[in-house]
């Protein structure tokens, strides 16, 4: 009975764990998980967040369009990428609880 038991939640699960892998923004996730990874590669984010720091706020859009004209082709590549599956993820799920409203 005890194996019989196992056997059978071990299905549900199963079942469970297929559910929460299906679900829209789980694989966008993973993709954005290893882009992140892959900037923290190719740029130092504390050296990119001190250089922020010593900047006079004024002078902040001069700033992040010279350090945008100066960077590598990759990592521009990768930050593109982001900002998309950034909105992706996004619209995926505004779509998904849109139609669940409750003013009629």
């Amino acid at each position: 009975m005890n194996a019989l038991h196992r056997k059978i939640m071990r299905g549900i699960y199963y079942a469970y764990m297929l559910r929460l892998i299906s679900l829209p923004g789980v694989g966008q996730s993973f993709l954005m998980l290893g882009i992140v990874i892959a900037l923290s590669h190719f740029v130092s984010p504390g050296n990119v967040f001190k250089n922020m720091l010593e900047v006079r706020l004024g002078e902040l859009g001069s700033f992040l369009y010279s350090s945008l004209l100066g960077t590598e082709g990759w990592t521009l590549l990768l930050g593109i990428l982001f900002v998309l599956c950034l909105f992706s993820i996004r619209g995926s799920f505004t779509n998904r609880y849109q139609s669940y409203s409750f003013a009629s």
